[in-house]
């Protein structure tokens, strides 16, 4: 079965990739930052919850406002970021179940954009939660890793036991300076991990203690021009989409402005799209967006309705016979 990797077929994963293993989508965050202790103790913070749906907007207008207090705008924080440990708590627990659903996943689906020449493969991904890092497993030649993240010991591939050290210390921008000027010096198979928007565990040196570097909230863009690593890593983004023939799309609901901007600005690129919903209401969702979303839709040259377990055997990690089609197809365009 044909691989993808550097052939100009790329991965972008967002909350619904996870969610399918026991993530949460937006509403679901809502609801439990909004269960927590630290958002029901100051009735400003509930009051502004109760009428805005979306946390992300709510964050951003509690810690923007000088109407709420440091104490108001810590508390958000740490309920935030209790909820995100909430997820964690699941998604790296040791559920037969699911180990066997996420180690397949991660072999059967997202190694396969490993390279397979001399350039790197690339998986995008605006999630930032831990369940790549905790359930990917090495496959041949192809390695797995994130340029400028230094995490704990057994961070990837950790197999079976309990997860020791959830913490990855950043580079300043004279450490990302450096691997920049060697990123593409290496003939391997690689398999380039990039989060996009931070992620649960990760820590500025130096930083806060409360708090990891998660990008969310309506200014993005913004506070990814203040993080080199970040920085860096759109920059890739966009590099990398510049040459691309096919961007496959597991799980994003195209709600952010910037990452819409980049995959429109290759006309040449099209979308494989591997998504739950049907398809009239996948397209009713993007047209909502007006002239932005009649423009992605343009680009779904390939729409898969399904789980994507759908994909895969969980116990033998072979394709099912729609994986195999799915595969082939997209190797053929």
């Amino acid at each position: 079965m044909p691989r993808t990797g550097s052939s100009g077929v790329t991965l972008l994963t967002g909350a619904g990739f996870t969610k399918t293993f026991g993530g949460y989508l937006g509403s679901e965050m809502w609801a439990r930052i909004f269960n927590q202790p630290e958002a029901q103790q100051y009735p400003r913070i509930r009051r502004k919850m109760l009428s805005d749906l979306n946390f992300e907007s709510v964050y951003s207008h509690v810690v923007e406002s000088p109407r709420y207090t440091p104490v108001e705008k810590h508390s958000f924080t740490v309920a935030i970021q209790n909820a995100y440990k909430s997820m964690h708590d699941y998604l790296l627990s040791e559920d037969m179940t699911l180990i066997r659903e996420a180690t397949a996943a991660c072999h059967s689906i997202v190694s396969r954009f490993a390279a397979t020449n001399e350039r790197p493969g690339f998986v995008f991904t605006l999630n930032q939660d831990l369940f790549i890092e905790r359930w990917f497993e090495d496959v041949g030649q192809s390695v797995i890793i994130m340029p400028g993240i230094k995490p704990g010991p057994r961070w990837f591939n950790p197999g079976s036991g309990p997860w020791i050290d959830s913490t990855a210390h950043l580079p300043n921008k004279a450490d990302v300076k450096k691997i920049m000027e060697t990123f593409y010096t290496k003939n391997d198979k690689r398999l380039i991990y990039l989060k996009l928007h931070g992620s649960y565990g990760w820590k500025r040196v130096g930083g806060p203690k409360i708090g990891d570097l998660m990008i969310i909230g309506k200014a993005k863009s913004k506070l990814i021009k203040r993080e080199p690593v970040l920085r860096w890593y759109f920059r890739l983004f966009e590099e990398v989409l510049s040459r691309a023939k096919m961007l496959v799309v597991i799980g994003y609901g195209f709600g952010d402005k910037h990452i819409n901007k980049v995959i429109l600005r290759n006309s040449r690129l099209m979308m494989s799209v591997i998504c739950p919903l049907e398809p009239k209401v996948f397209k009713s969702n993007l047209l909502r967006q007006g002239a932005v979303g009649r423009k992605l839709w343009k680009k779904v040259a390939n729409y898969y309705q399904g789980d994507i377990r759908d994909l895969y055997y969980r116990d033998t990690r072979e394709l099912t016979l729609d994986g195999q089609t799915y595969f082939s197809n997209l190797s053929a365009r």
